[in-house]
């Protein structure tokens, strides 16, 4: 893509390195711009950052579970699409 077009931002949040940079070396081969988050309140911490375009989140997680993270993300920024795995 050109440096100069939109790129679409992705929240991926799971606990299982493997399965992160895979998907992040996946997204990213499309186009998309990927910030990665190993549970729900490092998940939080990249909303403060920045805001995605989609969040892929994991329910299964030490800390803050996909359930806990996407509650507040659902109060917060209902507009977020989000993909649960």
């Amino acid at each position: 893509m050109p440096p100069t077009s939109f790129r679409y931002r992705i929240l991926i949040v799971d606990d299982e390195a493997a399965l992160r940079d895979v998907g992040k070396l996946l997204l990213e081969a499309q186009g998309y711009e990927v910030i990665c988050a190993e549970d729900g309140f490092e998940g939080l911490a990249a909303l403060k950052q920045s805001l995605p375009d989609l969040i892929i989140s994991n329910l299964r997680m030490p800390n803050m579970n996909g359930f806990e993270f996407l509650s507040v993300v659902r109060r917060r920024f209902p507009i977020i699409p989000v993909i649960v795995i």
